[in-house]
C-alpha cells in the first residue's frame, strides 16, 4: 500500500535564518523518498499565521523543488491551527497509509481555530486508526511539545537549525525504515537524534582559564 505523506512545515519568521538549509534539506528529502518511496504521495503545507497548502496528492515523482519564491519565512506560528487543518484535509482522503510529519522551530503563537487540546484529541483518534504522526521541533524539547500534542517519543525528535539538512536527512531514514517494513512505526534512532541536535562543546570561562593558568604558573615557581 503507497504512503501519504502529510508535510507541516513551519516558515515563520524565525525560519529565515536557516532558509537555504531548509530549503535543500526539504528538496534532498524529496529526492529520496522519490527513490525509496517511488509510488507514495506528497501533501505539502506551509505556515506561519496563515495555512498554505502548495500542493495535494501529488506523486513523489512529480513534486517540486522548494526555492527562494516558494518558500519565503514570515510572519508568526499557528501551528495547532496547521495540523488541524491538515488533518481534517486528511480525512478527506480514501487509502494509503497516512504520515503526518510536522517541523517547527517555535511554540504556536498565532492559532485561532484550533486549541492544543483539540489537536491532541484528533491525534489520538488517528493513532488509532493506524495513523502516523512525526514532531521535528527546534529551540524547544520536542519530546516534551510532542506529548502535549500526543505525539509519541519515538516519533519526536529536537533538531539544531545548524544541522537542519542533516535532520530531514535521518526523517527520510526513518520513513524508509517504516515504509520498507523494517519498522512498524516511524522512529528514530539515538544516532540520528545526535546527528540532528549533537551536543554542545563546554564552554570554558574566560575566569576558569585564567585561575588555571595562574595555578600552574604558582606551581612551576615552586618546583
Amino acid at each position: 500500500m503507497a504512503s501519504h505523506i502529510y508535510f507541516i512545515l513551519d516558515r515563520s519568521g524565525s525560519m529565515n535564518a536557516f532558509i537555504d538549509d531548509t530549503i535543500g534539506g526539504f528538496n534532498s528529502f524529496i529526492a529520496n523518498q522519490q527513490k525509496d518511496n517511488a509510488d507514495g504521495v506528497m501533501s505539502l503545507f506551509l505556515f506561519n499565521e496563515d495555512v498554505t497548502p502548495m500542493y495535494k496528492n501529488k506523486s513523489v515523482k512529480e513534486v517540486e523543488k522548494l526555492n527562494s519564491q516558494t518558500y519565503f519565512p514570515a510572519g508568526t506560528t499557528a501551528l495547532c491551527d496547521a495540523i488541524g487543518t491538515t488533518i481534517k484535509y486528511a480525512c478527506t482522503q480514501d487509502g494509503g497509509e497516512k504520515i503526518i510529519v510536522i517541523l517547527t522551530d517555535g511554540a504556536d503563537n498565532m492559532s485561532k481555530n484550533y486549541t492544543r487540546n483539540h489537536v491532541n484529541d484528533l491525534i489520538s483518534i488517528k493513532k488509532k486508526e493506524g495513523w502516523q504522526f512525526v514532531f521535528l521541533a527546534a529551540n524547544q524539547d520536542a519530546i516534551n511539545t510532542a506529548t502535549q500534542y500526543g505525539i509519541g517519543n519515538g516519533a519526536a525528535m529536537t533538531f539544531n537549525q545548524e544541522h537542519t539538512e542533516d535532520t530531514f536527512e535521518c526523517l527520510s531514514a526513518a520513513i524508509g525504515r517504516q515504509v520498507t517494513g523494517e519498522s512498524q512505526d516511524v522512529e528514530f534512532t539515538g544516532l540520528e537524534r545526535l546527528k540532528s541536535c549533537p551536543p554542545q562543546p563546554q564552554q570554558v570561562s574566560s575566569d576558569v582559564f585564567t585561575n588555571v593558568v595562574h595555578d600552574s604558573v604558582v606551581g612551576l615557581r615552586r618546583c
